[in-house]
């Protein structure tokens, strides 16, 4: 049987798992909007976890993972607008 959120697990865990890759990338590289694409990888590693904690009914969690997501998209953003 599967687990009922499966799809925000393994979308929280493909994020993760392509920040690692694409962050390497852009350190061999030297690319800085690949930085950013992880920055945004993160967020939305984020929101899924506050998702997933919201499904769970750990609203304390999941408004900090919330609160994490919006402070790094802000700065991920200002970021790029910078470039």
């Amino acid at each position: 049987m599967k687990h009922p959120f499966e799809k925000l697990i393994r979308g929280e865990l493909a994020a993760i798992i392509l920040a690692i890759l694409v962050s390497l990338f852009a350190l061999l590289k030297g690319y800085a909007l690949l930085f950013l694409f992880t920055l945004y990888l993160l967020v939305f590693s984020l929101v899924c976890d506050s998702m997933l904690a919201t499904y769970a009914k750990q609203s304390a969690h999941a408004a900090k993972q919330l609160t994490r997501a919006v402070l790094l998209f802000i700065i991920a953003t200002c970021l790029l607008l910078r470039l």
